[in-house]
């Protein structure tokens, strides 16, 4: 079994790869997106994960934005606020992988900032959309109040990476886990020195909305991300038993397309064939390009979007199913929910000519369950 669940996460990012044999599953969590995903989507897949045995293999942290970050702090709060408590935990959770800066030579002062209150006896755990009183930040960013709450849990971190940020040039050609290969395409080592060096200011600054207007021009340029915390996401292709997917966090293509290449993992056209790629950044065209649609193809699609910011853009979209199209293919698009510019690239661009199907998740279902075995 390999199979790709893509957690309802709002206007962020939470999957789980779930790979293995039946009775002899394994599962490895990617992000947890915002506030509220935990609680009320996350958690109870989890619940149901471990009552049957399961647990995580590994955690990862792609890059540090909120709707990333969130939910995973709310995860290992609730597992610290147990511990504590001596209960079990909702899930066991074997590793974390994650980039954090100014904590290596720092960690103790961090955690010793970290405070987790003890919830009375006849109290559930509150999470960050629930009360601001679970974990006081005191100015420092949620990367290290999870970086020390992992700490506290004595949970190990970044195992099977040399000592450092985990980066395209430091990480091994491959690492493999129960039959699952990852290989490592990014971040780059620049891209992660530029997250060290502007961390601090980046953390003060207002992010502006990305959207970009929702018909596009297709002839006019689209800016390209510049963000440093989503150009250092890390980012994985992975295999299992044949079938492949493309997991992008909130990377821009042309970082896709270089790690890719750097690996040796397109073919002699130039081109890499997936049978699901997870599209980056929410559909966002400032992550996407012609040129990403074009050397990597699918069979499935994802975009994880709510319409805020506008994503996904509608030039990410037009990019995709152009692409679809021109190589004469038929394709699957999957959303986590339904949007203006879903609704608007049906109208203008009609399934039967350009060869796709798009599924949206039911609403209150927890996960979209994609199978790739």
């Amino acid at each position: 079994m390999f199979e790709l669940q893509v957690v309802q996460a709002m206007y962020g990012d939470c999957q789980l790869v779930v790979y293995g044999k039946p009775g002899q599953l394994h599962y490895i969590l990617i992000d947890g997106g915002p506030a509220t995903v935990y609680a009320n989507h996350l958690c109870p897949v989890l619940a149901d994960i471990a009552a049957s045995g399961g647990r995580l293999a590994r955690v990862v942290l792609t890059h540090t934005d909120d709707d990333h970050v969130t939910g995973l702090v709310d995860l290992f709060a609730d597992l610290r606020s147990r511990q504590l408590q001596g209960q079990p935990p909702v899930i066991p959770v074997d590793g974390m992988w994650m980039n954090s800066f100014d904590l290596d030579a720092a960690i103790a002062p961090s955690m010793a900032n970290i405070v987790i209150p003890l919830p009375h006896a006849d109290s559930q755990p509150t999470f960050s959309g629930d009360s601001e009183q679970v974990l006081p930040a005191f100015g420092v960013a949620e990367a290290v109040d999870l970086r020390g709450l992992v700490s506290q849990l004595s949970i190990p971190i970044n195992t099977g990476f040399p000592p450092g940020p985990v980066s395209l040039e430091s990480a091994p050609d491959s690492i493999t886990m129960d039959g699952l290969q990852l290989t490592l395409i990014g971040p780059t080592t620049s891209n992660l020195n530029r997250m060290g060096r502007e961390w601090r200011e980046w953390l003060k600054e207002n992010r502006a909305p990305e959207g970009v207007a929702a018909i596009p021009d297709l002839s006019k340029p689209v800016a390209v991300d510049q963000s440093i915390p989503n150009r250092s996401s890390i980012m994985f292709f992975a295999e299992y038993a044949g079938r492949r997917a493309l997991l992008t966090g909130d990377g821009r293509a042309s970082d896709i397309i270089g790690g890719l290449v750097r690996r040796g993992l397109m073919a002699k056209d130039g081109v890499l064939h997936v049978d699901v790629l997870r599209v980056p950044h929410h559909g966002s065209a400032r992550n996407s390009s012609r040129r990403l649609f074009s050397q990597v193809t699918a069979d499935t699609y994802v975009f994880s979007a709510d319409g805020t910011n506008g994503n996904p853009d509608m030039p990410t979209l037009a990019w995709l199913v152009q692409a679809i199209k021109e190589q004469g293919r038929k394709a699957r698009i999957l959303a986590t929910n339904s949007t203006p510019t879903l609704d608007e690239l049906v109208r203008e661009f009609p399934r039967a000519v350009y060869g796709y199907e798009l599924e949206i998740m039911a609403k209150g279902d927890h996960v979209l369950p994609i199978s790739l075995s």
